[in-house]
């Protein structure tokens, strides 16, 4: 998943990168769909600099897990 996202390769992911992966969702185009994303993308950027790492998002879903249970 994060290699389809990675379209530039540099190993982290761009909030611009994070929205086009995310252009499958049927309402992925209307303004509150793309403010949910941005939401979300922030909460992913563990550190804050505007990119997601593979330890970021490992780190999320182990988060979610943990949450669940």
């Amino acid at each position: 998943m994060f290699k389809a996202l990675d379209t530039n390769g540099d190993g982290r992911i761009s909030l611009e990168e994070f929205l086009a992966g995310s252009r499958g969702e049927a309402t992925a185009s209307a303004p509150e769909s793309r403010q949910h994303l941005e939401t979300r993308f922030r909460q992913l950027d563990g550190d804050g600099d505007g990119a997601l790492t593979p330890g970021e998002l490992i780190g999320a879903g182990r988060g979610s897990a943990h949450a669940k249970h």
